[in-house]
């Protein structure tokens, strides 16, 4: 018995290490997102443009220049997998009591079960995106331009409608529309600028930033079984039952705010692009999320003080329980 509670105690000693080695990971990253400045995409692309790598930290919107129609509305990419839903029997095994005797027969335990049958991908599993705010910029521009251009088309109409009567007022008016001129032409640089905005991809899958979309279930004609428990036996397991098929539907968004924090580089295959990725030393932080900087680090800190917590009661309690049970074996071995 001393030795099984010295054990225990080394398990959950063990355990605690693992809570506050993870809590120390989360503070050491909430740390580097207060202390690396937010830089913009354009400059990171020019920061490795020739080859290197650089950590840095980004806010973008998730993008994407082959968007594809997702229920009325743009995304990256949505997944449906199906998946067959059933029943099926596990055996479990006879239970004696104290004294030898089966108080519990072996018998069949039913559970539910789920079966990936495929994945159907429509659209792209890699998240993208560009700096943040592009599309509501561009959105602006697009809207002043408009604004502008009905401007220089009410001075011309005014000015040709003046006469010779007001010289001075129609050179001020000209004036007027050379500036407006000038201003239209400010606007369409900046926009074709922002069209032309880097794009950063993401290695890998996105895990965690898939948004789910709904589930469907469709129900099977299958057979129920009913096991005769008097009767049964390990070398004949009951059919299982059919259920239904379940489909899963989640989508990568477009538009969506989301937040950076790791190793740049250039894209090998598209020099315009740039490709965000996890060091794999484990030495540089990687934080993709949704949301603010702020509510994400804060999150981090409490994740992390709730961790840490949690492994200084394992530490002291399976301490305590280590030395009991060193205790209690060494002082049987001495009455022995």
């Amino acid at each position: 018995a001393g030795c099984g509670l010295g054990m225990l105690g080394g398990a959950m000693a063990a355990a605690g290490y693992l809570f506050k080695t993870n809590a120390a990971a989360a503070f050491r990253t909430s740390e580097a997102m207060d202390s690396t400045e937010t830089a913009r995409v354009r400059d990171v692309m020019q920061a490795v443009q020739g080859g290197g790598a650089l950590a840095c930290e980004m806010y973008g919107e998730t993008y994407t220049d082959k968007p594809v129609s997702f229920k009325q509305s743009d995304v990256i990419g949505y997944e449906q997998r199906t998946s067959r839903v059933y029943n099926t029997y596990e055996w479990v095994a006879a239970r004696k009591d104290g004294r030898g005797e089966i108080a519990r027969a072996g018998h069949w335990d039913k559970r539910q079960r789920k079966e990936l049958m495929g994945t159907e991908l429509t659209g792209s599993r890699h998240l993208s995106f560009r700096q943040a705010g592009t599309a509501r910029r561009m959105a602006e521009i697009q809207g002043e331009l408009e604004n502008v251009s009905d401007q220089i088309s009410r001075m011309a109409s005014t000015s040709q409608d003046r006469g010779l009567m007001a010289r001075t007022f129609l050179s001020e008016r000209t004036t007027n529309a050379l500036a407006l001129e000038d201003y239209r032409s400010d606007l369409e640089e900046e926009l074709k600028s922002l069209r032309t905005e880097p794009v950063v991809t993401v290695a890998g899958e996105a895990h965690g930033l898939w948004i789910p979309e709904g589930e469907t279930f469709q129900s099977s004609t299958g057979v129920t079984v009913t096991v005769n428990q008097a009767t049964v036996s390990r070398d004949h397991p009951p059919a299982d039952e059919a259920l239904g098929t379940e489909i899963c539907t989640r989508a990568l968004p477009v538009g969506q705010r989301v937040y950076a924090l790791g190793t740049v580089k250039q894209d090998p295959v598209d020099p315009s692009r740039l490709v965000l990725f996890k060091d794999k030393s484990g030495k540089a932080p990687f934080v993709l999320e949704y949301g603010l900087e702020e509510d994400l680090a804060a999150q981090m800190c409490r994740n992390g003080e709730s961790q840490d917590l949690i492994g200084n009661i394992l530490l002291g309690v399976g301490g305590v329980l280590a030395i009991g049970g060193v205790v209690s074996c060494a002082t049987g071995s001495r009455s022995q």
